[in-house]
């Protein structure tokens, strides 16, 4: 059985009459608050494997360790460090965004695109919808889900910089 977009995409019609007026529903916001805690528990790992790597690194200088073990432990450090950041700064703006104003629209025809990166440990295919010009992540679920919507001009309302799409609904034709 087909499912509709707002059973793909997670929107009730509640919540596209909100994005259509450009606000968040109540649920909306604490989807977003939610994958914001999501990210602060990532960031809280990433912190905690930096300390890790750091602490590695102080005892590879003090047992005169050879020269390389110090910097690639630095380089994991680091790695890890920025990790963390990132997603400290991806919290941040969701938590941000959860208050329920900036809600955005882009409308235009809408495609379904893949890309797949293969490496020597096999390949990742990472799917996206198209809408206009404007292109957004989504699962490999929503991909297959969404192969049934009609062809046709769309209308998509996502949250900007954070980009989380909030509902999607058919756009009448242009004149």
């Amino acid at each position: 059985m087909a499912k509709t977009a707002g059973e793909t995409l997670n929107f009730t019609e509640a919540d596209l009459k909100a994005n259509q007026a450009g606000q968040l529903t109540q649920a909306q916001g604490n989807r977003m608050r939610l994958s914001a805690l999501k990210h602060m528990l990532m960031t809280v790992i990433f912190i905690a494997i930096t300390v890790y790597f750091v602490s590695r690194f102080v005892q590879a200088i003090t047992v005169s360790a050879p020269a390389i073990v110090p910097i690639v432990l630095a380089a994991f450090a680091i790695l890890f460090l920025i990790a963390g950041y990132a997603t400290t700064r991806l919290a941040y703006d969701l938590m941000s965004r959860a208050s329920g104003s900036g809600v955005e629209s882009v409308e235009g025809k809408l495609s379904l695109l893949w890309n797949e990166s293969t490496s020597a440990r096999g390949g990742i295919r990472y799917y996206y919808m198209l809408i206009g010009e404007t292109r957004f992540t989504i699962s490999r679920k929503q991909y297959t889900q969404l192969s049934d919507l009609k062809a046709g001009r769309y209308r998509l309302f996502y949250m900007p910089e954070v980009d989380v799409i909030l509902s999607l609904e058919k756009a009448e034709p242009k004149p």
